[in-house]
């Protein structure tokens, strides 16, 4: 099954925040920073995601599956 663009747009705001939080901590970035790096607006964000806590819980389970 091919991957859609919603897909795409989620894995990309996932790779981007991760970035973010390497480079700037949890604390030091925010949703408009992550938006920005990944050129979406920050409400494409929130349709994805409930919250930046639930970027990191994301990005912790794509780690451990």
């Amino acid at each position: 099954m091919p991957k859609t663009d919603g897909y795409k747009t989620r894995q990309k705001i996932l790779e981007k925040a991760e970035d973010l939080f390497a480079e700037k901590g949890f604390n030091g970035t925010s949703i408009d920073m992550i938006a920005k790096a990944a050129g979406i607006n920050k409400g494409l964000i929130y349709y994805h995601f409930k919250n930046k806590r639930d970027i990191m819980v994301s990005i912790f389970q794509n780690v451990i599956m």
